[in-house]
């Protein structure tokens, strides 16, 4: 992922004196800014399925690595040890499996590393064996049929498709399943519900006449899959209000598309609103939206801290052989394979990165540490679109669609519109490795990004909830008419 252009503060000058007192402010998440670190070499990665079963020698080889490659270069462990996950625990569980035995199960230490993983809410974190094992749970809203507008101090039922509340009832509380809705100029309106990880089927509401007990649905706007064969990236300006949709930020996907992405910020730059769909986008680089939103507003940044770690495990995942599950551009994969090739024929987005992955190759070895360098953000340029950006999101944009939806609360007339997003963004930048013998995999994030905008573990939520399966038109009716426009439930 690369950060938007920034005024960076680089705190580790200050990792020999006071560390710890520095690092408070970034408590759980981490404990120490600089820490003493080992050179191991890391075994090449690899997509091959586990073999059924290996020795109790190659198990133990195993564990000694999982464990240097968590300690080195997960960026969530003291979080995720805040929050119950016992290390020390799991690597006695791994080495017991063995114990009598000549042979382990690949397939009961896949499970017993994603059993103490349960603590991971985030979708940067996977354990892959013989399953890819996403360490998340996703939370989404679930809507009664019934919608309230705010009127003095009570939310009258201005609609409702529930036989048991009429309209002119009105809801008691609490606030907390309210989620206001898009509604014309000068009232409030909301849909009635709650935010769940499993499914909801009915929940009990406080009227003035009565609790009722009324059925639910999940969110419609997260129903919403954009299949890849559609394309990653579509405009339309035939209507007043042009619609830009994007569901890839990833260099695996077309890449000719992502930059035809970008090139079409001019097309919006000079209409007073467009409304840009990044729903069932699951991330890639944030170098795409980043760049697209300076096309059409002069500059981009997010209002985050970003802290990156820096150790020897993660400088070894972009080396031959073990940074197969990168998909950059073929430069850039050329300056990671040859030192030597020149860093001038490297896109400028990945050439401070590859730079510092050869600046440190030698210091690995010769003097090993784990190091956090601290980025405080402070906004640059100016906001230069004087239009509205509408941004419609969903559960399922994540990664670096989260970046987007950061960014784009930091514009003049950004608004978000839909339902809560990811909760992949705090931890980010994933790298993935490979055990030696048991071909498990593990995907770590390496970064931390804290945004007072972001909600830990629930994504970030929009300006307005939305309950519909047609968001783009609706939105467009909203904007056309936010006289007279009318929600109505179905």
């Amino acid at each position: 992922m690369l950060k938007p252009a920034r005024l960076f503060f680089f705190l580790s000058v200050m990792l020999f004196s006071g560390q710890n007192a520095d690092c408070q402010q970034y408590a759980p998440f981490i404990s120490t800014l600089k820490d003493t670190a080992s050179f191991k070499i890391l075994p090449p990665y690899t997509d091959e399925v586990p073999p059924p079963s290996i020795t109790h020698s190659e198990a133990a080889e195993d564990v000694a690595m999982l464990k240097y490659i968590i300690d080195n270069a997960f960026a969530g462990k003291d979080y995720w040890q805040s929050r119950g996950l016992k290390f020390d625990a799991l690597y006695a569980s791994l080495r017991k499996l063995g114990t009598g035995n000549h042979q382990v199960s690949t397939a009961a230490m896949e499970e017993t590393i994603y059993r103490y993983f349960s603590p991971v809410n985030d979708a940067h974190t996977h354990i892959v064996g013989f399953k890819d094992r996403e360490m998340v749970e996703n939370l989404r809203p679930y809507y009664a049929q019934v919608l309230l507008e705010k009127r003095a101090r009570k939310y009258v039922v201005v609609q409702s498709a529930s036989p048991s509340v009429r309209v002119g009832d009105w809801y008691r509380g609490p606030e907390n399943q309210l989620f206001r809705t898009l509604s014309r100029n000068s009232t409030a309106q909301y849909l009635l519900g709650r935010q769940s990880t499993a499914p909801l089927k009915s929940l009990s509401f406080r009227f003035n006449t009565g609790i009722k007990a009324l059925p639910l649905h999940p969110s419609r706007i997260g129903e919403i899959r954009y299949p890849s064969q559609q394309g990653i990236f579509s405009l339309d300006t035939s209507g007043r209000v042009p619609v830009v949709r994007s569901s890839s930020f990833s260099y695996a996907s077309d890449q000719d598309q992502l930059r035809e992405f970008i090139s079409r910020a001019e097309l919006v730059r000079d209409r007073p609103a467009f409304i840009w769909n990044i729903m069932d986008n699951r991330g890639g680089d944030g170098y795409f939206p980043s760049s697209f939103i300076k096309g059409f507003n002069g500059s981009s940044h997010e209002r985050a801290t970003t802290l990156t770690l820096y150790s020897p495990v993660i400088n070894q995942c972009y080396w031959p052989q073990r940074n197969g599950w990168i998909k950059w551009d073929e430069k850039s994969m050329k300056g990671l394979r040859d030192d030597a090739y020149p860093l001038d024929s490297i896109p400028q987005s990945k050439r401070a990165k590859i730079r510092r992955i050869r600046e440190d190759k030698s210091k690995v070895r010769t003097a090993p540490s784990k190091t956090w360098e601290v980025e405080a953000e402070q906004p640059m340029g100016t906001n230069s679109y004087p239009g509205q950006t509408v941004l419609l999101v969903n559960h399922l944009a994540n990664s670096a669609a989260n970046n987007a939806v950061a960014m784009v609360k930091t514009l003049k007339n950004g608004i978000i519109i839909g339902e809560n997003t990811g909760s992949a963004y705090t931890f980010a930048n994933v790298k993935y490795y490979a055990l030696k013998n048991s071909k498990i995999k593990l995907w770590l994030p390496s970064v931390l990004l804290i945004n007072p905008d972001n909600k830990m573990e629930r994504g970030f939520e929009p300006d307005y909830w939305l309950d519909s399966a047609a968001p783009e038109r609706e939105v467009q009716k909203w904007l056309e008419n936010p006289g007279n426009y009318q929600f109505q439930i179905r």
